[in-house]
């Protein structure tokens, strides 16, 4: 309650699922007298999906209270005696059949403060997987779209993205994520685990062959520094870095699935996001090289190359492989 402010009393008008409508009788400071009319309901959560690609994953839906179709982040009520994160979490993978490794709080906002006592807790979720939604019914109409941080920037300022929450959720996001760290210029967007081929977009930033390692070593590099600062021993941040590459490879095969539309509780993708998928994977890995072996790790892959394709290919000269 505020300062000098005390509630005469305090009547519930109505009483609904999932609201409870009150008028309040209020003495202010001055000892002159208000009434208050305002909705009590659970608090809500919104979730900003990040991924490796500097995209956010958006849903889209009828809302009939709007009587408009709307594009949101994640998100809803909390359940009875369910905290936030819980509710963040869930409500990701609901909705939206994405689980993340890490989902850390932006803030928390009043949703309409003259007339609702309601929160909006706000979250940035990242190491993100993708796997099967669990909608209810009343979401049938849901579709699951990924755009880049750029491009949700520019829908909530020209009217695309109107929902309070994911507003300020976007919002949030862009400030917190380092300058040009978050989405490649210029990216596409689509539907699906994948928003469509971006190479066009990365093609300016793709190393020469001859250049490839030094650009692994960086990354590399960056995150052995990022985990040091955690303070995780070296076999624990390779550990970590393996169970990163075995997602990437999950997240190969469930782009297979998407792309032969074999998952009726997913949304249909397309062989470029397989692509995508594959490639990630291959960076993946040669960062996890980098990691363990430092400066030694092009060697070891050009000599491994040579052991595995001796395997199949012809000796130079000969026209027959083993």
């Amino acid at each position: 309650m505020i300062d000098g402010w005390t509630t005469v009393s305090s009547t519930v008008q109505y009483t609904g699922a999932h609201v409870v409508v009150r008028q309040d009788s209020v003495r202010r400071t001055d000892q002159s007298m208000g009434t208050y009319e305002y909705t009590d309901s659970a608090d809500g959560v919104r979730v900003v999906a990040l991924d490796v690609r500097g995209r956010v994953a958006l849903v889209e839906e009828n809302v009939y209270v709007c009587g408009q179709r709307l594009l949101m982040c994640p998100g809803g009520g909390c359940q009875p005696g369910e905290d936030p994160l819980s509710a963040a979490r869930r409500e990701l993978a609901e909705e939206a059949g994405i689980r993340a490794s890490e989902v850390e709080p932006l803030t928390m906002m009043w949703r309409m403060p003259a007339g609702a006592r309601t929160r909006e807790h706000l979250y940035l979720a990242r190491g993100l997987s993708i796997g099967e939604h669990h909608r209810d019914p009343s979401e049938a109409d849901m579709e699951l779209r990924w755009v880049t941080l750029d491009e949700a920037v520019a829908m909530c300022g020209d009217g695309r993205i109107t929902e309070a929450g994911t507003l300020a959720a976007i919002l949030l996001t862009a400030q917190r994520t380092t300058a040009g760290s978050a989405a490649p210029p210029a990216a596409a967007t689509g539907k699906g685990p994948a928003a469509g081929p971006v190479r066009d977009s990365l093609t300016p930033n793709v190393p020469e062959p001859a250049a490839l390692w030094g650009t692994i070593g960086r990354l590399g590099d960056l995150f052995t520094g990022l985990d040091t600062a955690r303070g995780l021993a070296l076999e624990q941040q390779w550990t970590l870095q393996v169970l990163k590459l075995t997602e990437e490879v999950g997240e190969s095969a469930q782009a297979v699935i998407g792309a032969l539309g074999a998952n009726p509780r997913k949304e249909r993708g397309t062989w470029s996001d397989v692509q995508e998928e594959v490639a990630d994977t291959a960076i993946t890995s040669l960062v996890t090289l980098h990691r363990m072996l430092g400066d030694q790790a092009s060697s070891f892959l050009t000599d491994m190359l040579a052991r595995k394709s001796a395997n199949f290919l012809p000796p130079a000269g000969t026209r027959e492989g083993r």
